[in-house]
């Protein structure tokens, strides 16, 4: 029998209707002294970066020095025109120890592609923590003067935190830079609430599970088992990628089941749409054709995958909200 997850949406619907101050719990952080703080570039784009060194020697950082047993990113502005970073989780298995590993000297963490949030290194040595990110995933450029830049880190069950905000030498659009920041009294740390929903590794696979399997679009009668498929679209977890991103129509020669970074010229996007909001697609009927339409979040969400690029693997932003999963 068909489901689907009415009570995920209606969580992700509430929280949606709260102002972000009000979905956030408050939690007291360890202050660190900073040395450098840089932010900049265009948001989306190869250009965007962060880059955040502590200084040496700070006892906080030696006391959990075990990146492995976790490790978050949050960075928040403070002033007028405050944007923040997601909540980046790293991932555990790309921490390499520095030295022997009965008794490392500190930790390192490479990921060339930045996966996780744009994040490409970290290095934890010495009482010294050090950040580099880059690239289209990391989620914060300033859209306006900051104030105050908070960088706040979790390492194992410790939130740790420094505040930039006394000399500051850039502090506008598209760039915020600052150094020589002071360990603060105390800190304070805006973190947002642990998603509910089910988890998945990627946008894609969400969009698999939850509308092609829930949905019943994976079924062999339809684009399932059957050999071959309905309109030689399978769309099973083994198939489904290759037979949609690229890939001409039977039904309309020349036009893309999935066009990436066009939602408009996808035939897929059109068979959804025409089922939701009640129109006709280009050739054939609405889809899905049993289950019940798709709801207009979890046709956004498709609509913003496709225009994102309709990648494989990753999470597009705002797709985990629309379709009521949790997202890297």
């Amino acid at each position: 029998m068909l489901w689907t997850r009415s009570r995920w949406l209606v969580a992700a619907l509430l929280v949606g209707l709260l102002a972000p101050a009000a979905v956030r719990a408050q939690v007291d952080g360890i202050p660190v002294a900073g040395k450098k703080v840089s932010l900049g570039g265009e948001a989306g784009t190869k250009s965007a970066k962060f880059a955040f060194q502590s200084e040496k020697d700070q006892a906080p950082l030696l006391a959990n020095p075990d990146p492995t047993a976790g490790f978050e990113l949050l960075v928040q502005g403070q002033g007028a025109g405050a944007g923040e970073s997601e909540l980046v989780s790293l991932d555990p298995t790309l921490w390499k120890v520095l030295g022997k590993a009965a008794s490392p000297k500190g930790w390192q963490y490479k990921d060339k592609d930045g996966t996780r949030g744009g994040v490409r290194k970290v290095r934890l040595e010495k009482g010294q923590l050090k950040i580099d990110a880059k690239g289209p995933a990391w989620s914060f450029v300033p859209a306006g003067p900051q104030g105050v830049v908070q960088v706040a880190v979790k390492i194992g069950p410790d939130w740790l935190c420094a505040e930039f905000g006394g000399e500051v030498k850039k502090d506008e659009a598209g760039r915020f830079e600052a150094k020589a920041a002071p360990a603060p009294a105390s800190c304070v740390v805006g973190v947002p609430p642990p998603c509910e929903g089910e988890p998945f590794d990627s946008t894609f696979a969400a969009i698999q599970d939850v509308i092609f399997a829930d949905y019943g679009c994976a079924e062999g009668f339809c684009h399932g088992s059957n050999d071959p498929p309905s309109g030689e679209l399978g769309l099973l977890p083994d198939v489904a990628y290759d037979d949609l991103v690229g890939v001409d129509s039977v039904g309309v020669p020349g036009t893309l089941r999935v066009a990436p970074g066009d939602a408009d010229a996808s035939f897929l996007y059109d068979k959804l749409d025409a089922a939701t909001n009640g129109g006709s697609p280009a050739a054939g009927q609405p889809m899905p054709l049993s289950g019940g339409a798709v709801t207009a979040d979890e046709l956004e969400a498709v609509r913003l995958w496709i225009e994102g690029g309709a990648p494989e693997t990753g999470t597009v932003d705002g797709t985990g909200e629309l379709l009521g999963v949790c997202l890297p």
